[in-house]
């Protein structure tokens, strides 16, 4: 039998009914390759590198319409740590269902994840003024993606006559803007 306490109010009662949003945890957002974010880790700690000393771990999973790619359904599961690091409750709860406002919200909001892991690479790999540069030559293009008219921005990152973008970097960022 486990004699751990949870981590999250240093009890062995149940932390089901806590909202460890307000325990001013790190909170670490993991976002998939086609911007859905399927995981949110609570960390208690966080150096500004590595995080440390899991909490609350939730875990979703979307289900999309094949025909117009809007969520219709989420999955949520969230696991609460106990002190020797080993997940002492799991909770899944009941199956979220989108309408249709809900679903172009989430859709807009799964491009801007997208469009932001493009920033990112563009800061990392051509600096901020060559990256505000690119952004604002396709700031049109860039509307359209997160609205959900998509080929426009690849189209445009593709056939760049930026002298800094590389074709490696052009195809780096038409990748990460298809899903």
């Amino acid at each position: 039998m486990n004699k751990s306490k949870f981590k999250i109010n240093n009890s062995y009662n149940s932390p089901e009914n806590i909202d460890f949003t307000i325990f001013g945890l790190h909170k670490e957002e993991i976002i998939s390759h086609d911007g859905f974010l399927n995981d949110i880790r609570y960390w208690k700690d966080y150096n500004g590198t590595i995080y440390s000393n899991l909490w609350v771990h939730e875990h979703r999973k979307y289900n999309v319409d094949s025909d117009t790619g809007l969520a219709v359904t989420r999955e949520m599961t969230i696991e609460w740590y106990l002190e020797d690091d080993t997940i002492g409750y799991t909770r899944i709860y009941p199956l979220k269902y989108y309408n249709q406002v809900e679903a172009i919200a989430e859709g807009i909001r799964r491009r801007s994840n997208i469009i932001d892991k493009a920033k990112v690479y563009c800061i990392n790999e051509l600096g901020l003024n060559y990256s505000f540069d690119l952004l604002n030559s396709v700031k049109i293009q860039l509307d359209l993606f997160v609205q959900g008219y998509t080929q426009p921005l690849r189209d445009a990152i593709a056939s760049s006559t930026k002298p800094y973008l590389t074709q490696k970097m052009k195809d780096d960022i038409v990748a990460i803007l298809t899903y």
